[in-house]
């Protein structure tokens, strides 16, 4: 009885794992049409993850913008109170 469970489980997984292959496959297919994306994968989670090939600023190019603007309102504020 348990060895017929264990392989209909197996057969699930089996089936389970052959399905996202098609479905990763079929996505991949698509995204290869755009080259603003990488190729689909499936995290640790279970997710499928499509990243963008697009450089992102970095956080110290957006900290320097910010800086640039408190002061700029700053210097705004002192001006007005003067």
């Amino acid at each position: 009885m348990t060895v017929k469970i264990y392989e209909v489980n197996k057969e699930k997984i089996m089936n389970k794992d052959n399905i996202e292959e098609q479905v990763l496959k079929k996505i991949n297919l698509i995204l290869s049409e755009f080259k603003d994306y990488e190729q689909a994968f499936v995290d640790f989670k279970g997710d499928i993850i499509i990243k963008n090939k697009v450089k992102k600023t970095s956080k110290k190019e957006k900290l320097i913008l910010t800086n640039i603007f408190k002061e700029i309102i700053a210097n705004d504020i002192k001006k007005n109170r003067a």
